[in-house]
């Protein structure tokens, strides 16, 4: 799987573009439209029925501008599950997913736009 190119409110895969945010699942399962119970604010809650034991890092693309944050709640739990993440803008998101060697036990996250 590759992500052939981001812009704002846009994302291609394999080919297939979508205007809505996504989860890619160990590099291979497209969850669309990924939505978040609080919009702009990331929670353990809009990520958790991803998180089982095959993740070990999740890419966070927080959008154009970087506009959605990560809620702490969250952050902790990563960090006590000793699941690395990475949180940037988008375009630097899709840059670190593409060069991913193997991404069985990635989880993606990107907000398109903001």
């Amino acid at each position: 799987m590759k992500i052939n190119g981001y812009r704002f409110g846009n994302i291609s895969v394999d080919g297939n573009d979508y205007s809505d945010d996504m989860i890619i699942a160990h590099g291979s399962e497209i969850i669309v439209p990924w939505i978040r119970e609080r919009g702009h604010l990331c929670q353990k809650k809009d990520i958790e029925r991803y998180l089982n034991g095959q993740v070990r890092k999740i890419i966070f693309g927080r959008g154009y501008f970087l506009v959605m944050k990560i809620d702490d709640d969250l952050r902790n739990y990563l960090q006590e599950n000793g699941i690395e993440f990475i949180e940037t803008g988008s375009k630097k998101a899709v840059e670190l997913f593409n060069s991913e060697e193997d991404r069985s036990s990635l989880l993606f996250c990107i907000h398109l736009t903001c």
